[in-house]
């Protein structure tokens, strides 16, 4: 292996000199070129390359015969390499192709910095080395005839771009993609990314960490966890004076930009962690037991260990399970001030602030409560003989340490106590009396507690339980009470309840106190009026003993019956000698002991009492007589029937005054009259009729008899009529009419009901020829429009109405020689006019899912009055679809749609008007045209535009809002219109449309309006020019700039145009940054005849503040002066470009010794160099 290292080196020694030869002996441009080119082909291992004909080059064949060389008249004027896998590095010789106007060596594995000798290219139009591993860049702004150059995509910090800002049509250095972090959009290019760095420092340790990256105009801003901790900045550097581990341990990123090289981003990444501290040696008292009522303890606890300088904190935490804790107290010891019924455990946190807490032991307090729940039960009541329930504790008994003992103790008079039993629970033995029981408890604590005191009551015996005997009474006669016989017993009514029953039949027993309802009443009054036999009893009780009483009947005297009087004769006629005889039975009920009262009237309301025993003979009467009996007993009086004795008188003339009559058997006979009684007396009228006056045959009377009114249908022919009279004693017969009955007018019928429609002829009314009531018919038609009022129409036996304009009715009326009239049916002509009056109301406006208000129709006019309703909707005018069939209709509806009602009645059809039912739908297409607008600071915008939206109606207003952060939105004042001119922005804002209805409102997607701040466009420093030279002026903050005025200047649209100006002037340039917005500053350009400096004489560096440095006044006006001092043998010892008066006599931090020295200021093109001379004195 060393044989064929040697062998290697040597072959590359010999390769060496004979290329240094061939350059020494090689002076023309050509052959500059061909070395220029095997330079780079050796330098890149040009044998690797491959992806182009001719490639690799063969060397030893002319350059013409190269891949990717082109020669122009013998010169090398185009050279591209890109993809070829170029790795190495370029020299300076790549300088010497003078004639290269095109270089591309994109897209290889080219490192290292791009040599100076490229500056030499001074015809080179296009750069492109972008994609490869470069890191540096020499400033290219000498090449005048760039027009295009492309580094991206290598790994070039801000210092080898800031130079070539500005100064090139086409500049590329941004990479081709961009990668997106949690600091939004960014570029990552060169040594903008590496792998984290991780460092780890202590809690309340120092620590400082700077990052250089090359670049003059660089600013740095640190971000910790994705929130920034400052605002961009020159400075670097990150210090945690006394890191923190909760707010300062995390992922740090730090964002590096340029405001000379805009769109480019550099990031760093730093992983901290810092290691936490702890407090240690937190303790606290001992655990212990309270019971109630002593004093609470007080905790002590010691002083733990934490970090030096910090103040310790305490907080005094319990709990009741170790497991969820509540914060109680601070300070180094705990006062408890109360307790919980249980154990409870107590702990102490100590913290400083920084260190991790530590948490001290933990200290168990028990508190013991007063022992309570000693609860046995309630009283009892038993009945004599039986056990008590057992006596149990009806809590859990809680206090104390819940370890208890029992006690049970009885006795007779709550006084004097016996131990019983030892156990939670006692079942008491046989008691024949009222005993009082106890328990106490007690634990081994603290207490003792006794329970309050269970009676068990004994219940003793009733006794007889008799209520009385059997009573009757009158009906609302008093009844004695029912209770007790026995008035020396002493009853129980304490312990008992009593319930009193009534029952009329021994069998069904229902409450007799009804009102009271009391259970305490051991004897009893019936509440109310007994009006029928009733039984009583009493059920006495307890919950030991049920006893029914005898059962005690309360009965009623019956009232009287069976008084009823006879008479012996119902009449006393004239001349009678009998005597009138009036009887009666023996009354039976109504408790006994009976009284007779009898009675007589004339006119059955005034009555006479004529007798008092139990029959009455009278030996005659003198006029018609009513008698009665009346009845008393010890409870009741009763009245008797009343029997009439009629005195009979004669009537005088029986005549019928009435004539004969002949009638029509359709109508009643008149009524017949006849003479009345001369006087007084009882008369029985009888009517009689006879078809021969020979057999007669009764018939009701009407009235009082005497007259008579015939039934309505008579029999046809003659009938005879006579009116008998009969007074109890003898008949009379009057005189003899007759009624002749004839047939009436019949079959007097008409036909021809029909319905006539406007327009129509109206068909004849037929009638049929009459019969009965002996002919001769006359005939006369009326007509009427109500069936109440008449008029005459016509007088034939047919009739055919003309032109009517209503509905009329028809009748005819038919006269006969005999019996009189008749009027024919009815026949209606129903007229129908043309359906009328059909409307509908109204248009209506809803809101989508809103119930629609039932549409309305007028009660139509017209027709048959009989009408059928059909309801019809459409949504295109031009299709109609039946929905209902009533007179009003209620919609529901989705869409806007219209309605027509369609009414039809007889032979009409009548369509109504057409409403409208509008509903309104939710606003769509409310959108903001555009994505937002970009707007430099100060600049008016665009108009937002807007789309119109869309619904069913096109009714809508607008409300444009603006916000800063798209959460709050705030209206913007009179901005109603469908398109909105934005204010002048003074941030970035969102803007949105709220479109409405009268129902919805739709809120638009926002657009922003992004504000661009103005470019900070820096022209310099005022400078001076002495006459005749010229000053670069640079201006920043911009990608192009535009200066005025022009005179005086070599170049106006560049960043650093030269100023030649021959009077003092102001330059002003306008910079437009990348967006386009634009600025302005100022620059003052003094014109001088030499440069106007003043240097000092002597300077003394002894830090007293006094000529302490080399002052050079108006030296700022001059920023591309350049100072070189040499000492008195001429040998330069400082030099300084754009000197700032900051010299202080020192080389390396050592004082230059007394003596003179000397010093040249060069201005560059502005103004001659100035000479002389100062002295340093130490």
């Amino acid at each position: 292996m060393k044989k064929y290292s040697i062998i290697l080196f040597i072959l590359l020694s010999i390769c060496a000199f004979v290329q240094e030869a061939t350059a020494q002996a090689c002076t023309t441009p050509r052959c500059q070129d061909s070395l220029a080119l095997v330079n780079l082909y050796n330098r890149t291992r040009g044998a690797t390359w491959m992806g182009l004909a001719n490639v690799p080059w063969n060397l030893s064949q002319p350059m013409t015969q190269w891949g990717g060389v082109t020669l122009t008249a013998g010169r090398v004027t185009s050279l591209n390499l890109s993809g070829l896998r170029l790795n190495g590095t370029l020299s300076d010789s790549i300088g010497n192709l003078t004639e290269l106007t095109v270089l591309n060596l994109s897209n290889n594995s080219l490192r290292g910095a791009v040599p100076n000798g490229i500056t030499r290219l001074t015809k080179l139009v296009t750069l492109n080395i972008s994609k490869n591993q470069f890191t540096s860049l020499p400033d290219l702004s000498g090449l005048t005839s760039l027009g295009s150059l492309i580094v991206n995509n290598n790994q070039l910090g801000f210092g080898s771009l800031e130079p070539n800002i500005g100064k090139f049509s086409t500049f590329t250095y941004l990479p081709d993609g961009m990668e997106r972090d949690t600091l939004g959009t960014s570029v990552r290019i060169g040594n903008s990314t590496t792998k984290d760095s991780v460092i780890t420092i202590d809690e309340g340790d120092a620590f400082s960490y700077t990052i250089v990256v090359s670049g003059s105009n660089n600013l740095y801003q640190w971000f910790r966890n994705g929130t920034a901790l400052s605002s961009p900045s020159p400075e670097s550097r990150l210090e945690l004076p006394d890191a923190t581990k909760n707010t300062q341990e995390g992922r740090y990123l730090l964002q590096i930009t340029n405001t000379r090289v805009p769109g480019l981003t550099f990031y760093r990444k730093l992983t901290i962690i810092i290691n936490p501290c702890r407090i240690v040696g937190s303790r606290i008292d001992r655990d212990q037991s309270i019971c109630e009522g002593e004093p609470f303890p007080v905790l002590q606890g010691t002083v733990p260990t934490g970090q030096k300088g910090r103040t310790l904190t305490y907080q005094w935490q319990r709990s009741i399970d170790q497991r969820n804790w509540t914060n109680i107290g601070i300070g180094q010891n705990l006062t408890i001030g109360s307790l919980p019924d249980t154990v409870t455990y107590f702990r102490r946190i100590a913290r400083d602030g920084r260190c991790i807490p530590d948490t001290s032991n933990i200290v168990i307090i028990k508190y013991f409560r007063k022992l309570a729940n000693n609860v046995i039960g309630s009283d009892q009541v038993i009945c004599l003989g039986d056990t008590a329930r057992e006596l149990r504790s009806l809590r859990q008994v809680t206090g104390g340490d819940g370890q208890y003992n029992y006690q049970w103790q009885y006795s007779t008079n709550r006084r004097e106590w016996t131990d019983a039993d030892g156990s939670e629970n006692f079942k008491p033995f046989d008691v024949f009396v009222t005993t009082y029981f106890r328990r106490i408890v007690s634990d081994q604590t603290c207490f003792v507690d006794t329970s309050k005191i269970v009676t068990v009551k004994v219940l003793q015996p009733f006794g007889d339980n008799i209520i009385g005997r059997d009573q009757t009474i009158c009906p609302n006669g008093r009844i004695n009470f029912l209770g007790d016989t026995v008035g020396i017993t002493q009853k129980d009514t304490i312990n008992f309840k009593f319930q009193w029953q009534a029952s009329l039949d021994r069998r069904a027993w229902v409450r007799a106190d009804t009102i009271n309802k009391a259970d305490t009443m051991l004897r009893f009054y019936p509440e109310r009026i007994i009006t029928r036999p009733t039984y009583f009893r009493r059920i006495v009780y307890n919950q030991c003993q049920r006893d029914t009483s005898n059962t005690v009947l309360i009965d009623i005297f019956r009232p009287i019956a069976n008084n009823r009087i006879q008479v012996n004769t119902p009449v006393y006629c004239d001349g009678d000698t009998t005597k009138v005889e009036l009887t009666g039975n023996v009354p039976i009920g109504g408790g006994g002991q009976y009284r007779y009262t009898w009675q007589s009237s004339l006119d059955r309301r005034n009555w006479n009492n004529r007798g008092d025993s139990l029959r009455l003979t009278l030996e005659s009467i003198t006029d018609t007589t009513y008698f009665r009996r009346i009845v008393r007993s010890l409870c009741y009086a009763d009245t008797s029937n009343v029997v009439v004795v009629a005195r009979a008188f004669d009537f005088g003339e029986n005549r019928i005054t009435s004539p004969s009559q002949l009638n029509c058997n359709n109508l009643a006979p008149d009524s017949l009259t006849a003479t009345r009684p001369q006087g007084k007396g009882f008369f029985e009228y009888i009517w009689q009729t006879s078809p021969d006056s020979i057999n007669w045959a009764r018939v009701d009377t009407l009235g009082n008899g005497i007259g008579y009114r015939p039934p309505a249908q008579m029999p046809l022919g003659k009938i005879y009529i006579r009116r008998v009279i009969d007074n109890g004693c003898k008949l009379s017969v009057s005189n003899v009419i007759s009624i002749t009955t004839v047939e009436a007018i019949d079959n007097n019928l008409i036909r021809g009901n029909q319905s006539v429609c406007e327009g129509q002829e109206i068909r004849e009314i037929t009638g049929t020829i009459p019969l009965g009531g002996g002919g001769g018919y006359r005939y006369r038609w009326q007509v009427s429009t109500d069936s109440i009022n008449w008029a005459l129409a016509d007088t034939s036996q047919n009739f055919k109405p003309q032109g009517i304009v209503r509905t009329s009715y028809y009748r005819r009326i038919v006269t006969a020689r005999q019996c009189g009239i008749d009027t024919s049916n009815v026949v209606t002509v129903r007229f129908v006019s043309k359906v009328r009056n059909n409307i509908i109301r109204d248009n209506q406006e809803i809101c989508l899912g809103a119930r629609a208000d039932s549409l309305s129709g007028s009660l139509p006019t017209g027709g048959d009055s009989t009408y059928t309703y059909i309801w019809q909707q459409s949504l295109t005018d031009s299709t109609w679809k039946t929905v209902a069939n009533t007179r009003n209709y209620t919609p529901d509806l989705l869409r806007s749609t219209k309605f027509r009602r369609i009414v039809q009645s007889a032979c009409f059809s009548d369509t109504s008007n057409v409403v409208l039912i509008a509903v309104n739908e939710r606003p769509t297409n409310n959108r903001i045209l555009g994505t937002g607008l970009i707007v430099c600071r100060g600049v008016q915008p665009d108009t937002l535009k807007g789309t119109t939206p869309v619904d069913n109606v096109g009714v809508f207003q607008y409300q444009w809002q603006v916000s800063k952060d798209r959460r709050t939105w705030v209206n913007i004042p009179r901005a109603v219109g469908k398109d909105l001119a934005p204010p002048i922005p003074d941030s970035t804002s969102y803007y949105r449309r709220i479109a409405s209805n009268k129902c919805f409102s739709d809120t638009s997607l926002s657009v922003p309006i992004r504000l661009l701040e103005l470019p900070k466009v820096d022209a310099g420093k005022d400078t001076s020019v002495t006459i005749g030279f010229g000053v670069r002026l640079l201006a920043t903050g911009a990608s192009a700039y535009i200066w005025t005025p022009k005179e005086g200047l070599d170049r106006d649209s560049t960043a650093s145009p030269i100023a030649s100006p021959r009077v003092t002037t102001r330059y002003i340039v306008t910079g437009i940054d990348a967006a386009g917005c634009r600025n302005v500053d100022t620059v003052l350009v003094r014109v001088i005849n030499e440069a106007d400096i003043d240097v000092v004489d002597v300077i003394t560096p002894n830090g007293d503040g006094l000529n302490d440095v080399l002052y050079v006044k108006n030296i700022e006006l001059y920023p591309e002066n350049t100072i070189i001092i040499f000492n008195r043998w001429g040998k330069e010892i400082y030099q300084k470009k754009n000197y700032q008066n900051d010299w202080d006599g020192t080389i390396n931090g050592e004082l230059l010794p007394t003596g003179v020295y000397f010093y040249v200021i060069n201005f560059g093109l502005t103004s001659r160099p100035k000479k002389g001379s100062f002295s340093i004195i130490n």
